[in-house]
């Protein structure tokens, strides 16, 4: 997809779209798996929710990306005093089997606004058919 006029590729196939008419979505990180699948870590925000850091898949269950289908890691407490939030999301296949994926993000722990507070989260995510994988792998 050309970023400036948002047409499609020559041979591309579909334009994704990540929209929830219930939430807000932030900054999205994606990667492909060992087999193709998609995961993307994002941040997601409604009404009076802090900004949250969650994850979605794109893979042979779910073959379009799944609007509102994400999966929420963490909440923030507040919202940010100063009305800013970083694009400090990243997503990656785990290595070495690669199957599974390992997201980062930042949310605000605290209950209070604040402007320099933002605390990391690293997890990994994957479907319930890579646990034997990544059981074998997370501890090596």
């Amino acid at each position: 997809m050309y970023e400036n006029t948002l047409s499609l590729l020559p041979g591309a196939q579909a334009r994704p779209t990540l929209y929830d008419s219930g939430s807000c979505t932030l900054f999205p990180s994606v990667a492909a798996n060992a087999r193709g699948d998609l995961g993307a870590v994002l941040n997601i925000s409604a009404g009076r929710q802090g900004p949250a850091v969650a994850f979605l898949m794109q893979d042979d269950y779910s073959t379009a990306l799944p609007r509102g289908a994400y999966y929420t890691v963490q909440i923030s407490g507040a919202r940010p005093s100063d009305r800013r939030w970083g694009d400090f999301n990243s997503v990656q296949p785990m290595s070495p089997v690669q199957t599974t994926w390992v997201g980062a993000g930042h949310y605000l722990p605290g209950t209070s606004p604040c402007s320099a507070c933002a605390a990391p989260v690293f997890f990994n995510f994957g479907r319930a058919r890579d646990n034997m994988a990544w059981n074998y792998w997370q501890d090596k």
